[in-house]
């Protein structure tokens, strides 16, 4: 069951990540007018992935732990 939900969660997280990212992409691309716009563009995508992929991260580490303390209870039990 936390499988099965958590598979749809990152389909949803990767597939709002995209989305963010062609948004980010195609509000900055007009002011572009240089190479190092362009790498601006380039390290703008790294910072939102990479800030992204840690919230994800965290929010499935949060939903984890409920299923963590159920089962050490029953591992401490056995």
């Amino acid at each position: 069951m936390y499988e099965k939900r958590d598979k749809w969660f990152i389909r949803l997280a990767f597939l709002f990540w995209a989305v963010l990212l062609f948004i980010y992409v195609n509000i900055v691309i007009p002011y572009v007018k240089s190479t190092i716009g362009f790498l601006g563009i380039i390290v703008g995508i790294d910072v939102i992935t990479i800030i992204y992929f840690f919230t994800i991260f965290f929010v499935l580490m949060r939903r984890g732990r409920q299923f963590r303390k159920m089962n050490n209870d029953i591992v401490k039990e056995y």
